[in-house]
């Protein structure tokens, strides 16, 4: 049986919120994940954040992270914003044709530092930014994505800054199904 990485007691719970709104749409955006990428995709990513530590996406959820000072660099974007002397986390993300056209939601949050994300495509220019868009100083985006390979920045705003976080990526359609309690670090 394939590792869906969905426990029971969260599906349950989904259709339990379903069939109270009435909503049987969203089990399809909930339920999916990320296309795979192709080593060719992986490493232009790689390439284009300077960052041998690309994290793939491999399920549209909230996961737990940490910005340590040893982290590559943020580089800031090509396309003329410039960069701080920050550590970064970067995550490769695949939208599929399934999927294109789909609203995500991207949010990072954590109590030690002022998370901000950034969401680039392919070539390394920045499409959509945040700093504190979420819940105090926690960072939320909606952006609408084609098909194609994106790249998304974690990093604090403010040299010197480090710790624990929270990162999710959801496709917005189904986020009132979900419940992100907020999105603060540990």
């Amino acid at each position: 049986m394939p590792n869906t990485n969905i426990s029971i007691g969260r599906v349950a719970a989904v259709l339990i919120a379903l069939s109270l709104a009435g909503c049987v749409s969203a089990i399809s955006g909930l339920l999916s994940k990320p296309a795979a990428l192709t080593p060719a995709e992986y490493s232009t990513l790689q390439d284009a954040a300077e960052c041998g530590r690309v994290l793939p996406l491999t399920a549209y959820a909230t996961l737990d992270g940490e910005i340590a000072s040893s982290d590559c660099p943020y580089k800031g974007a090509r396309n003329g914003s410039s960069g701080l002397d920050v550590p970064a986390d970067y995550f490769a993300l695949k939208v599929g044709r399934e999927m294109s056209g789909e609203t995500f939601r991207v949010s990072a949050g954590s109590d030690a530092f002022d998370a901000r994300i950034v969401v680039f495509d392919k070539h390394y220019n920045a499409i959509a930014y945040d700093d504190d868009s979420g819940r105090g100083f926690d960072a939320t985006l909606n952006v609408r994505l084609q098909e194609g390979v994106y790249l998304v920045a974690v990093t604090p705003t403010r040299p010197g800054e480090t710790g624990a976080y929270r990162f999710g990526v959801m496709v917005a359609s189904t986020q009132p199904l979900r419940s992100y309690g907020g999105l603060r670090g540990r």
